[in-house]
């Protein structure tokens, strides 16, 4: 008897701690996730010897600030890729949403959009249903099942230059945040596990 007592109190007492820390989640905060997220890794690889297997790390990779509408802009700025991505042929990019309270949303279709760039002060929008001079990737369904890109075999794509922006777009108005979680360029032989 003296064993499950000391036990509840030890649950309740994790349980009341676990409520203290967890209990900012105004959706009027600018950033209710703290410093979680703030750095992916930007991975290069191929193996046909012309890319490093260097990362590169990125920082404010998730919007501070929610969504208020859909079809919001979250732009990230890359920094300096100067290893040759240019001969890599395909993307692959993998992210993850939040709603307003910052919970995980479920991948599905029409969540995200995301587009690579190559000059964040041109067209950053590019045409609205395709690649264009200045984003060379334009996908819709990023982690949903008819979603391509986030996939290990991404998505073909035919770089002149290293991109220097990402823009992630919330494609469902129940989209609060959007994250960062990866941006791989391969030959194909790119595998997650």
């Amino acid at each position: 008897m003296m064993r499950l007592t000391s036990l509840i109190w030890i649950i309740a007492t994790v349980v009341v701690i676990g409520l203290f820390i967890g209990c900012d989640l105004d959706p009027d905060d600018d950033n209710i996730f703290g410093n979680f997220g703030n750095g992916a890794n930007v991975f290069v690889k191929s193996t046909n010897g012309l890319v490093s297997n260097e990362a590169v790390i990125i920082t404010n990779t998730r919007n501070n600030k929610l969504f208020t509408k859909s079809f919001d802009d979250f732009l990230i700025l890359l920094p300096d890729i100067s290893l040759h991505v240019q001969d890599t042929s395909r993307v692959t990019i993998t992210a993850k949403c939040y709603g307003k309270n910052g919970v995980l949303l479920p991948p599905t279709d029409s969540q995200i959009m995301v587009t690579l760039i190559y000059d964040p002060k041109g067209d950053i929008k590019g045409p609205s249903m395709l690649p264009g001079p200045n984003t060379p990737v334009k996908e819709f369904n990023l982690g949903g099942f008819s979603g391509m890109i986030h996939k290990d075999r991404g998505v073909r794509v035919d770089l002149i230059q290293a991109p220097k922006a990402i823009l992630f777009n919330n494609t469902w108005s129940e989209v609060a945040y959007i994250e960062l979680t990866g941006l791989i360029f391969h030959n194909g032989d790119y595998s997650s596990n």
